[in-house]
């Protein structure tokens, strides 16, 4: 099945299109963890990882994310030509004078292609953050509601901050500056969706108290204000901004195995497409505000094994590793026993 799809004219297509990542934002293992519904994602340093275990570090995610990508794909959903996108993603890996280079799909879900985002973005926020003075970490809800209610319920959550942002500007005249990412969960026993906002501005705990008055204003019959809340920004809670948008996995609260509810996921992928979870307010980068896209990201990793010939790196998942035509494997990455049962699950449910 993998050779048909590999083979296929669409696959073709695909990677024909793409174009080569020119470099790759390496995770250095010391550094704080965040996560992806339980599936780890190294926040950077300013150290330089060891090639093996960035490798091996994208070799989990691959291994994880064809899983995930594949049940993704059999559903009947609008996005079904993107996650087979990212089934596709970093399939191969062309080895070539001590470089390695790959393509990548550039989709939110992918865990491979989020790696590269997360890094990215922190590199090029964190300087940002430590320039400003006293910071505050907001968060900002609404009750959970049912999937043929999440698209509205995340556009009216748009139009509210915006228009709080406006407010406080042309009234108030306070020019506040922050970043502020979109995420949502699933309740896998209610079956029901919890949009929210994490916000990081530089202000004092009254600006973060004025924002959760107007926002309660706003929806002041579907939220609680025990459910908002404001805190002093620290480096714990910065972090928690980068975590991907979604958690992909879930943990049922019963058995506390993880769990992968695709028909949800594609609930909230479907809800969210074409909007940027992450927005800056109130400042401007040095340059271009590009975290939605990996397409400028690093996609080149300094070659492990050093070989003298050019060689190609083929996916196997059965292997969970890319291997050569000889059969020699690229990152010599073995699953964790929970990761081979949650694939297992994955894989089974189809």
């Amino acid at each position: 099945m993998q050779k048909i799809l590999r083979d296929s004219p669409k696959h073709k297509a695909f990677f024909s299109s793409r174009v080569f990542l020119d470099t790759l934002a390496q995770l250095a293992p010391s550094c704080t963890d965040g996560h992806f519904g339980g599936l780890q994602a190294s926040a950077p340093a300013t150290s330089v990882a060891p090639a093996s275990v960035t490798l091996q570090k994208r070799a989990r995610a691959k291994y994880l994310s064809t899983a995930i990508s594949l049940s993704l794909a059999s559903l009947p959903s609008s996005l079904k030509d993107a996650y087979w996108d990212s089934y596709h993603c970093s399939e191969r890996i062309h080895q070539r004078r001590g470089k390695l280079v790959s393509h990548y799909c550039n989709c939110r879900w992918c865990l491979v292609c989020a790696r590269i985002r997360t890094a990215k973005a922190m590199k090029k926020y964190f300087p940002v953050f430590d320039s400003w003075g006293e910071k505050q970490f907001l968060t900002l809800t609404v009750r959970n509601c049912q999937a043929d209610e999440l698209a509205d319920t995340v556009e009216a959550m748009y139009q509210a901050f915006h228009r709080i942002l406006k407010h406080l500007c042309k009234y108030s005249k306070v020019h506040l500056r922050g970043v502020r990412k979109l995420e949502c969960t699933y309740n896998v026993e209610e079956k029901t969706y919890h949009p929210h906002f994490h916000i990081l501005f530089e202000g004092t705990p009254e600006d973060g108290e004025r924002l959760i008055q107007m926002w309660m204003a706003k929806f002041f019959d579907r939220t609680d204000r025990a459910a908002q809340n404001c805190m002093p920004a620290n480096r714990e809670s910065i972090i928690e901004l980068f975590k991907y948008f979604t958690k992909v996995i879930s943990k049922a609260r019963s058995t506390q195995n993880r769990i992968f509810c695709p028909e949800a996921m594609d609930v909230i992928f479907r809800a969210i497409q074409g909007r940027r979870t992450f927005q800056s307010f109130g400042f401007l980068l040095p340059k271009e505000e590009m975290i939605e896209t990996v397409e400028d990201s690093d996609g080149v990793v300094e070659a492990w094994k050093e070989v003298e010939v050019e060689i190609m790196w083929s996916w196997s998942q059965a292997v969970h590793d890319w291997t050569s035509d000889g059969g020699e494997v690229l990152t010599e990455y073995e699953p964790t026993v929970e990761d081979k049962e949650l694939v297992q699950r994955i894989v089974e449910m189809k």
